[in-house]
């Protein structure tokens, strides 16, 4: 559901999700081994999967919807995976 006022909110969330994407970039190039475990220590694809695209109350940590409002956070999100 896309809000009116959560472009701010989401263009924090869309550098962060650059950044999250150009680090996962340098270590699939440089550290596969290392990539895997921070898959997995940081629960990267939970967050992104039911925090902020896919919010399901059962699954979800977070009490709020999806945190990515708008179509250019959920792009950003995509692009991860």
């Amino acid at each position: 559901m896309e809000k009116k006022g959560a472009a701010l909110e989401d263009k924090t969330l869309i550098g962060y999700f650059n950044l999250i994407e150009k680090l996962l970039i340098h270590l699939a190039t440089h550290d596969k081994d290392r990539l895997a475990q921070v898959i997995e220590d940081t629960n990267i694809l939970h967050e992104l999967f039911y925090e902020h695209l896919f919010y399901n109350p059962q699954i979800s940590k977070s009490k709020v919807e999806n945190k990515s409002k708008t179509k250019e956070s959920r792009i950003a999100c995509y692009s991860l995976f």
